[in-house]
């Protein structure tokens, strides 16, 4: 048994691709792998499965491609958050 829309996607607004980046997805697999696993439940309810994905480098690459990389340019909240992380200084041997 597979639900009706067995997935969902939220995507980002990337300037210039058509369809954006999929940010988030939620997967529905209805009773493919209980069934298919033989996997029950005390009472002997459907059971269904699922999982969800979420992608922080695609969060951060929608963000950077709609507010860009000068900093001025981002929302208060977000560059009241960023802290400056300094480089440590790089020794080489001999």
């Amino acid at each position: 048994e597979f639900p009706d829309v067995p997935k969902y996607e939220m995507r980002l607004v990337v300037p210039g691709v058509d369809k954006g980046v999929a940010a988030v997805s939620a997967n529905v697999h209805g009773t493919h792998f209980t069934e298919g696993f033989s996997i029950k439940e005390t009472h002997n309810h459907t059971l269904w499965t699922g999982c969800t994905g979420i992608g922080t480098t695609r969060w951060l690459f929608g963000f950077l491609a709609q507010k860009g990389f000068d900093e001025a340019n981002w929302p208060t909240m977000v560059r009241d958050k960023m802290k400056i992380v300094k480089t440590p200084k790089v020794l080489t041997w001999p």
